[in-house]
């Protein structure tokens, strides 16, 4: 399919914005898969007052989630960022021993510092203690200097010596939830905004003006009054319709599929290999989706791919085939122990003859015209067949052997089809 609507920014400036359906606005590049988690897809509907809110307050719901801030870290998606993502785990936390710490990510391993106590005097004022992590050792003159200067305390002319403890590793507790409505909502918005560019009319049904506004208003817990799957950890029907086409063990990808289901139009939205949601976009088929439609957005590859059912399945079949040559050629074909192959054009399609040697086209051209009653076909593993065109030997290959050319009669052309995952 044409992908260039996602590609191509268009010579407006304005446009008809599909959120607030104010007309006539400063367009915006507003990313359907946030970029922040490698989306490259694009739309120029929507005006720059909803990109700024979805900005910061529903796409946000997303990627600020912490399993998504791991894939993020794991694959450094920058986003509009040039800087280094940080390791979500990274930062201050208490301990269960009462004390604070500073986990580092230090060359992808995770390491905790104490952070230091402020300098404690005995009653006396004669005694100072002070507690730092063992890598700030050199920082101690610094932070006696400057409290004694803070306390008007006269700096001593020795400072004593000090030594270093080992502890055992703290127990560090992280905490973290998921909301599922808000990543509903962050997955609704990416499933509007591209059922509207495959379907421009979208925007003023029923349905659409709905969605539109529950996203104008940001608001999570409005989900509710759409038809969207309970549980957004599984991803039983995206497995279920691509499962034999596509390697979803791939974890580069993020998927947008819309079709008809029997009496709806429904969008699944597919994050990473961690969530993934159904939504009902209106409640009958639209004939604009004639079949499935399937985004694959490779955030390693840097690009998307936009794939009818069809067109995914053309592109990953794989079709060999085979002949049953007619008795007793094949038995005595059989006997001989030397390279044999048949004449065939650049293509690889073989040349047919009658029995009397007068050419009659291609394997392919002929098997085109066959009818459906000399035809069987078969399903093999997954989603693969075999089809078998009884040809009635009325059909000649050109063989040859060494120096020797021989018409043989071909009872069965056999094509066996299999599917590559994508």
């Amino acid at each position: 399919m044409d992908k260039s609507r996602f590609t191509i920014k268009p010579k407006e400036e304005t446009c008809d914005c599909i959120i607030c359906h104010n007309k006539g606005v400063v367009a915006s590049d507003e990313h359907i898969i946030p970029k922040s988690i490698g989306g490259y897809l694009h739309t120029w509907n929507v005006c720059k007052t909803c990109n700024s809110i979805f900005g910061d307050h529903v796409d946000k719901l997303l990627v600020n989630q912490h399993l998504v801030q791991h894939m993020r870290y794991k694959h450094q998606l920058k986003g509009q960022s040039k800087e280094e993502v940080k390791h979500p785990f990274a930062g201050v936390f208490d301990g269960e021993d009462g004390k604070q710490y500073k986990i580092e990510d230090e060359g992808g391993v995770l390491t905790p510092h104490i952070i230091g106590s402020k300098p404690v005097l005995s009653e006396d004022g004669k005694q100072m203690s002070l507690i730092i992590d063992a890598s700030d050792s050199k920082q101690i003159n610094g932070i006696v200097e400057k409290f004694c200067k803070r306390n008007k305390l006269q700096m001593p002319k020795e400072l004593p010596d000090y030594k270093i403890q080992k502890s055992p590793a703290p127990a560090i507790q992280f905490h973290f939830a998921l909301d599922f409505d808000e990543l509903k909502l962050a997955m609704l918005k990416m499933a509007y905004e591209f059922t509207a560019c495959m379907i421009p009319e979208y925007v003023d049904y029923e349905e659409g003006k709905l969605i539109a506004n529950i996203l104008k208003e940001a608001n999570s817990k409005r989900v509710a009054e759409l038809e969207i799957g309970a549980n957004i950890l599984k991803d039983d029907f995206f497995r279920k319709i691509f499962g034999e086409v596509i390697n979803f063990d791939k974890k580069t990808r993020h998927y947008i599929l819309l079709a008809n289901v029997e009496d709806r139009l429904i969008c699944c939205v597919k994050i990473f290999n961690l969530f993934c949601t159904t939504i009902t976009m209106a409640h009958r088929p639209l004939e604009q989706i004639e079949e499935p439609i399937i985004v694959v957005n490779d955030f390693g590859e840097r690009d998307f791919e936009l794939f009818k059912i069809s067109e995914l399945l053309e592109k990953n079949a794989v079709t060999k085939q085979g002949v049953k040559i007619l008795e007793p050629y094949n038995t005595q074909l059989a006997s001989f122990n030397e390279p044999m192959g048949f004449y065939c054009d650049e293509e690889h399609r073989n040349y047919c003859f009658d029995k009397n040697g007068k050419p009659i086209g291609t394997d392919v051209d002929l098997l085109a015209r066959f009818s459906d009653n000399k035809t069987d076909t078969q399903q093999i593993a997954g989603i693969g067949f075999r089809t078998i065109f009884h040809t009635e030997s009325k059909i000649y290959f050109l063989l040859r052997m060494s120096h020797i050319l021989m018409l043989v009669p071909i009872e069965e052309i056999i094509l066996e089809t299999n599917y590559h995952k994508y």
